[in-house]
């Protein structure tokens, strides 16, 4: 999955970029291999408000961890 732009503050306030690709996301000490927009959108989708999780990202040729807090109401 690549990210193609960065729409909310939050998100511009992280340290993805656009042209990122997502590989994977950690959360709970679970990794999840991410092979689609689809099956993101559902594991962000089941994440409890607040809640920290991993990413990890291909920029380039290098992959890094990026830490990302959920969105709290």
């Amino acid at each position: 999955v690549v990210v193609d732009a960065l729409r909310s503050a939050a998100a511009r306030a992280s340290e993805i970029q656009a042209g990122d690709g997502i590989l994977a996301l950690v959360s709970k000490g679970v990794r999840t291999d991410i092979r689609s927009v689809e099956q993101f959108n559902r594991v962000v989708g089941a994440l409890e408000l607040g809640q920290t999780v991993t990413l990890l990202v291909l920029r380039g040729e290098t992959q890094t961890f990026v830490p990302l807090r959920t969105l709290e109401r």
